[in-house]
């Protein structure tokens, strides 16, 4: 029997540098997530990012003017056996 469990994934910002951060068993580095934005026609992807040591990555994002809300998806390819896709929760952000 096979148990599916989604990896943890946290994202946030501090300032203008957004940091996203996957947790679990195994280490995620040099695995990517992908940053999306949600629009009228659904999450569309902003940025990939490249996780490095610790399962972690900072990085800047250029985003339009106005009301963004963004999320971090770590798809099922990325996870590792034994994984599936996993997302963070939503970030509001006003530029």
């Amino acid at each position: 029997m096979t148990i599916n469990v989604a990896p943890r994934v946290g994202f946030g910002r501090s300032g203008s540098i957004y940091k996203v951060r996957v947790t679990s068993d195994i280490s995620y580095n040099h695995h990517f997530v992908w940053v999306q934005r949600h629009t009228s026609f659904g999450w569309r992807a902003v940025k990939r990012v490249v996780l490095g040591s610790g399962s972690r990555a900072s990085f800047h994002l250029k985003l339009r003017h106005g009301r963004s809300v963004l999320r971090a998806f770590l798809p099922a390819g990325q996870a590792g056996a034994g994984y599936v896709s996993s997302r963070s929760s939503q970030l509001s952000v006003r530029r």
